[in-house]
C-alpha cells in the first residue's frame, strides 16, 4: 500500500469515528440518563467534595437523602422527586433552567443567593410559591429574574417557618412577585408564632387586583403574619427586622403583627415586637395598611425617601391597645424608641373611600420619640364619614418633632355625629413635648368641593355644609398634670379655607412664634349635628384647658388674618377652667387683620405683657374663665393695644381682678364709647360680703386726644347689693352692660 492510500485510509477512519461521536452526543442530549438507584444516589450525594450533575437526572423516588459538599449542575442536570437534607451544601450552576423538580429541602445549606427558577419554570403559581419557600429554608436570598405569580392551594393555607424571608430582584420594575391568593383572616403566605424577618430589595410586589385595576376592599393580601386574634391565639411576634428597600409595592399588601396580654407574661409582653423596621426608596400604591405592629415594641422604625400614592388606611399602623397594669401603653411606649418619617411624598390622585381601621393616614404611631421631617402630604381626601382623616398621627411619650413639611388638602368630613371627632392638619394626641417648625399647611376650596362640602371651588365659603364637615388646625390632648411638658410652634404657615373647630393647647410651657395664619372663613360650631357644648367655643381658634403650674405662655410675632367670619368676635386664645398658674403670659407684636373683636386669653399668672396690633375695625379684648377664687388673677399687667379703627365691643381689655395698666392707641376712633373695664358680679361677690357693707369702686380715666388735649375723668360706683349694680342712673345698653357716662 502506498503512502497516498495510507493517508486516505486513515482519513476515512477518522471521519468514521467522528461521525459516531456526533451520533453519541446527540443521543445523550435528547435522552438524559435518569438514575433511580437510591443506594447509588445516596452514596454519590453524601460524599464530600464536588458532585457534578452533568446532563443527568437523579430521581430520589420520594426518599429523603442527605447531601454534603458542593453540588455542581451542568447541561440540564437536575434532581427530582424527594427531599434533600443539607449539611452545609454549596450549589454551583450555570444557565437559568430548573435544577430541582418536586424537591423539598431541609438541613443546612451554604447558599447565600438562590434563584427561584432553580425550583420552578415559573408557569405554575403554586409551584412558584413552593420554590420560594425552598429558598427560604435554604436561608438564601431569593433572586428573581422576572415576574413570578405565587399562590397557595387554598385561602386557608400558609407556609410556617421561623426562617427569614429574603427576596431581591435583578431589575426593580421587571422582577418580582404577583400575589394571587387573598388569604382568609389569620392566614398569609408566611405565618408563624414569632414571625419572619423580612428583606425585600429592588423588586416589585404586586397584587392580582392591582394588575386588574380593582381598588382595595380591605386587608386583601396578607404576605406575612404573626398577629394575635381570636382565631390565632399563639402569635407572639419577635422579629429582628423588616427591611424594604427600592421596591414597588402595588395593591393592598399587608404585613401584620400583634401582641396580646392574653397569651403572654409581663416580661414576654415587653419583649415582643420588631427590632428594626426600614422602608426606604420605595413606591407604595393603593395600600390599606402595609405594616401593622399592635402593642409590640420597636427600637427603630425609619420610613424615608418613599413615594406613597392613593392610600386607603393607615399605611404604617403602630397602635397601643387599652392595656392595664404591666401592659400599660406608657410602659410599652418607652420601648418604642425612635420613629422617623422623612423625605416622603404621600399623595392621592382622587378622593377614595377608606378601608382601614380607625384612621386614614400615612401613619398612626405611638412611641417614645417621633420625627416627621421634610415630607409632602397632598390630596389625601376620604369620602368615608366614619373614619378620621389626617396626614399623620404622632403620639410620642418623650418628644414629637414636625419640621419642614408641606401638608395640602388632607381631610375627610370627620367622624359621624354619633362617633364624634374632627379632621385637622396635625393629630398630636398623647404627644408630651411637641415641636412644630417651618411647615406649610393648606386646606383650600378645591378639597371642599371634592367632598361636596361646597358646590364647586368658586362657591362662597359661607355656604359650606358644616354639618358634614368639621376641621381644626390640630388635635391634642389634655395635660394630665404634667407641668414640665411643652408645645413650640415656630415659623409655620396655616392657610385654611374654612375653620370649623377649635384646637386645644394644654401645656405649662407654650411658645407660638413667627407663625402666619390665614382663615378664609371662620365658621360657627354646628351644635345641632356635632353635639352640645362645642358652640360655647364659637369663634375660638386655640382653647387653653387643664392645669398648668409655673409655666410660660408666649405668643409672639404672629400674623393672623380672618377674611370672613360668621361671628363678630374672634377668640385667638380662650381660657376655660380657672386651674392655670402661669409665671408669665406674653402676647407680643402679634398682628391681627379682622373686622370685629379679637379676644386673647388672660389666664391666672404672676405677670402679663401684651402689645399687639389690630388692622381693621374693632377692638382687642381679654377673656378669662369664671372663678370663685378671691385672689387677683394677674398680679402685674401691662397692656398696649394698637387699633386702626377703634369700635367698642361688649368685652373689655381687663377685668377688675387684675393689677396693672391697659392702654389703647387708635388711629381712628369710630365710637363714642371706650370700653376700658368689665365689672363682674362674681368678682365683687367673692371679694366682699355684700350683706355687711356696700362696695365702693373708684375709677380715674385719663384720655389724650389727637390734638394733644388731656382729659381726666373720675367716677365712683356704689354697690349696695346685687341688684343696685344695674340701677344707678347710669347709661345701660341693650345687653345690660354698664357704661360709665361722665355727663351723668
Amino acid at each position: 500500500m502506498t503512502s497516498k492510500f495510507k493517508n486516505i485510509y486513515y482519513l476515512k477512519l477518522i471521519c468514521f469515528y467522528f461521525f459516531l461521536g456526533l451520533l453519541s452526543c446527540s443521543k445523550v442530549v435528547k435522552n438524559k440518563g435518569i438514575l433511580g438507584n437510591n443506594d447509588d444516589i445516596s452514596l454519590f450525594l453524601s460524599g464530600n467534595g464536588t458532585k457534578t450533575i452533568d446532563n443527568k437526572i437523579y430521581n430520589l423516588q420520594g426518599k429523603a437523602l442527605q447531601v454534603s459538599g458542593t453540588l455542581s449542575f451542568k447541561n440540564g442536570g437536575k434532581i427530582i422527586n424527594g427531599t434533600l437534607i443539607g449539611k452545609s451544601v454549596k450549589i454551583i450552576t450555570s444557565g437559568n433552567t430548573p435544577i430541582f423538580e418536586n424537591i423539598s429541602v431541609k438541613g443546612k445549606w451554604d447558599v447565600p443567593e438562590g434563584y427561584l427558577y432553580w425550583f420552578s419554570d415559573g408557569s405554575d403559581p403554586v409551584q412558584n410559591f413552593k420554590a420560594l419557600c425552598s429558598l427560604v429554608e435554604m436561608e438564601s436570598v431569593c433572586i428573581l429574574d422576572k415576574m413570578y405569580a405565587i399562590s397557595t392551594t387554598t385561602a386557608n393555607e400558609y407556609y410556617r417557618t421561623t426562617k427569614s424571608v429574603r427576596i431581591s430582584g435583578v431589575k426593580r420594575k421587571e422582577c418580582g412577585l404577583v400575589l394571587k391568593t387573598k388569604h382568609s383572616h389569620s392566614n398569609a403566605y408566611f405565618r408563624s408564632v414569632s414571625g419572619n424577618n423580612i428583606y425585600l430589595k429592588n423588586m416589585t410586589l404586586i397584587t392580582e387586583d392591582y394588575r386588574n385595576k380593582i381598588a382595595p376592599k380591605g386587608y386583601d393580601y396578607y404576605f406575612a403574619w404573626s398577629y394575635y386574634s381570636s382565631v390565632d391565639r399563639e402569635s407572639k411576634p419577635d422579629l429582628q427586622y423588616i427591611k424594604i428597600d427600592s421596591c414597588d409595592i402595588l395593591g393592598a399588601v399587608s404585613f401584620r403583627y400583634s401582641s396580646s396580654a392574653q397569651n403572654t407574661t409581663p416580661s414576654e409582653m415587653l419583649q415582643t415586637g420588631i427590632d428594626t423596621i426600614l422602608v426606604l426608596n420605595s413606591k407604595i400604591e393603593d395600600c390599606v395598611s402595609l405594616i401593622e405592629l399592635s402593642n409590640g415594641r420597636y427600637d427603630i422604625s425609619k420610613i424615608e425617601n418613599n413615594e406613597i400614592k392613593n392610600i386607603y388606611g393607615p399605611v404604617f399602623y403602630y397602635p397601643l391597645g387599652d392595656l392595664t397594669g404591666p401592659f400599660s401603653p406608657t410602659e410599652l411606649s418607652k420601648l418604642r424608641k425612635s420613629f422617623v418619617f422623612r423625605n416622603n411624598r404621600v399623595y392621592g390622585e382622587k378622593p377614595v373611600f377608606s378601608k382601614g381601621e380607625g384612621y386614614m393616614s400615612s401613619f398612626v404611631v405611638k412611641g417614645a420619640e417621633i420625627l416627621v421631617e421634610n415630607n409632602v402630604f397632598e390630596n389625601i381626601i376620604n369620602e368615608n364619614d366614619e373614619i378620621e382623616t389626617v396626614p399623620f398621627y404622632a403620639s410620642a411619650l418623650i418628644q414629637t418633632k414636625i419640621a419642614g413639611n408641606r401638608v395640602i388638602n388632607c381631610l375627610g368630613r370627620g367622624y359621624s355625629p354619633m362617633v364624634g371627632g374632627s379632621n385637622c392638619f396635625l393629630r398630636i394626641r398623647g404627644s408630651r413635648n411637641v415641636f412644630v417648625d417651618n411647615n406649610y399647611f393648606e386646606l383650600n376650596s378645591k378639597a371642599l368641593a371634592a367632598l361636596n362640602v361646597i358646590k364647586n371651588e368658586n362657591s362662597d365659603l359661607s355656604t359650606a355644609n358644616i354639618a358634614k364637615f368639621r376641621f381644626g388646625l390640630w388635635t391634642s390632648n389634655l395635660n394630665d398634670e404634667d407641668f414640665t411638658a411643652k408645645y413650640e410652634f415656630t415659623d409655620n404657615i396655616f392657610n385654611v379655607a374654612v375653620l370649623a373647630d377649635h384646637s386645644i393647647m394644654s401645656r405649662s410651657h407654650i411658645l407660638f412664634k413667627n407663625n402666619k395664619i390665614i382663615i378664609q372663613y371662620l365658621a360657627k360650631y354646628d351644635s345641632k349635628n356635632w353635639g352640645i357644648g362645642g358652640d360655647s367655643h364659637d369663634g375660638s381658634m386655640i382653647v387653653l384647658r387643664d392645669k398648668t403650674k409655673a409655666g410660660n405662655l408666649v405668643f409672639e410675632n404672629n400674623k393672623i388674618e380672618i377674611k370672613k367670619s360668621a361671628s363678630s368676635r374672634f377668640l385667638f386664645t380662650k381660657d376655660v377652667n380657672d386651674n392655670k398658674e402661669f409665671s408669665n403670659v406674653t402676647y407680643k407684636n402679634n398682628i391681627f387683620q379682622f373686622d370685629g373683636e379679637v379676644s386673647l386669653a388672660m389666664p391666672r399668672s404672676k405677670e402679663m405683657f401684651a402689645s399687639n396690633q389690630l388692622i381693621g375695625t374693632g377692638n382687642i379684648s381679654y377673656n378669662e374663665s369664671t372663678t370663685n377664687s378671691p385672689e387677683i388673677t394677674i398680679q402685674k399687667m401691662n397692656v398696649i393695644q394698637k387699633i386702626t379703627n377703634y369700635k367698642a365691643g361688649e368685652n373689655s381689655p381687663i377685668h377688675i381682678k387684675v393689677s396693672g395698666i391697659a392702654k389703647i392707641v387708635s388711629e381712628n376712633n369710630q365710637d363714642s364709647v371706650i370700653n376700658l373695664m368689665n365689672i363682674r358680679f362674681q368678682d365683687l361677690y367673692t371679694n366682699h360680703s355684700l350683706k355687711s357693707s356696700p362696695v365702693i369702686l373708684n375709677f380715674t380715666g385719663n384720655y389724650i386726644q389727637k390734638n394733644g388735649t388731656k382729659i381726666k375723668e373720675e367716677f365712683q360706683v356704689l354697690v349696695k347689693d346685687f341688684s343696685t349694680l344695674y340701677y344707678m342712673g347710669l347709661k345701660i345698653n341693650q345687653n345690660a352692660q354698664v357704661l360709665l357716662d361722665p355727663e351723668k
